[in-house]
C-alpha cells in the first residue's frame, strides 16, 4: 500500500477545506512527489525519505511561522 494515494490525498483535502470553511487557517494540505518507493515491500527507500525531507524543508520555510 502507497502512503501518498489519492485516496489519502482527496482526504486530507477535505479535511483542510473543513478547518479552512469553519476559521481555521492553519492547516494544510501536503502533497509529496518524486518518490521511488524502492524500499522494503511499501516502506520508502533512503532516497524517498531524503526527498520528502527537502520538501518537507520547503513547505516549512514558506509557512508564515513566527517562533
Amino acid at each position: 500500500m502507497r502512503s501518498n494515494t489519492a485516496v489519502l490525498s482527496d482526504l486530507t483535502r477535505r479535511i483542510v477545506r473543513e478547518r479552512d470553511d469553519s476559521g481555521d487557517d492553519r492547516v494544510r494540505h501536503w502533497h509529496y512527489t518524486g518518490l521511488d518507493y524502492m524500499g522494503c515491500h511499501w516502506h520508502p527507500s533512503v532516497r524517498d525519505h531524503q526527498v520528502i525531507a527537502e520538501q518537507l524543508d520547503e513547505l516549512i520555510a514558506s509557512l508564515p511561522l513566527r517562533w
